[in-house]
């Protein structure tokens, strides 16, 4: 799994360079053309934010991540393993994630939808759900007020919600649907490590 994460990463950094150079290149294109320029650095920019927010990746995580790789990253381990459920419908992300948790000592079960994870939640026993917002089937939101009508102790494992919707309403209204946190994406290593640890 870490090696199917770092050749993900390398992917991502080698067509972050690709958009670059296309978006240098047509830049100068346009300004060869009568009366026309294009700011290749605002461009080259917002390339770079595309990239960053395919995954979880920030883009200077994901350029650490090439050059040390994700065992060489510096992050405590937990004083316990942690068995997390892991709501994600975004293939990358559920990859990335997987690999994170495996490299900070813990293990993850990934669903595709919010329905599958409250089946999950159900029959097995874990210590923490990351729970997407936006899923087909059964939202986050949905899933946690699902989660949250289980008994004990299922019905009281801490859920941290983890979304690229990062709008103060959507936080207020996973607070409200009784998540335990909130993480934005693009998440960095030490962040979501911080965060399990704190138990």
């Amino acid at each position: 799994m870490l090696a199917l994460a770092r050749a993900l990463v390398r992917g991502l950094a080698v067509l972050a360079a690709l958009l670059s150079l296309t978006a240098t290149a047509l830049a100068l294109e346009q300004a060869a053309g009568p009366g026309l320029a294009v700011d290749a650095h605002a461009v080259e920019q917002r390339c770079e934010i595309f990239v960053s927010r395919l995954g979880l990746i920030e883009t200077e995580h994901a350029a650490d991540l090439l050059q040390r790789g994700p065992d060489d990253l510096d992050v405590t381990n937990p004083s316990a393993a942690l068995r997390v459920l892991v709501a994600e419908d975004n293939p990358t992300n559920q990859i990335y994630l997987a690999a994170v948790l495996e490299r900070l000592g813990h293990s993850a079960v990934l669903c595709d939808n919010g329905a599958d994870a409250v089946q999950r939640l159900r029959h097995e026993p874990f210590d923490v759900v990351l729970m997407d917002l936006h899923m087909p089937v059964m939202d986050g939101f949905d899933a946690t007020r699902a989660m949250r009508a289980l008994s004990a102790p299922a019905g009281a494992v801490r859920i941290i919600a983890l979304s690229a919707d990062a709008f103060k309403e959507s936080r207020n209204n996973a607070i409200s649907a009784g998540m335990d946190g909130f993480l934005a994406k693009p998440v960095s290593i030490e962040t979501l490590a911080a965060v399990l640890d704190e138990r």
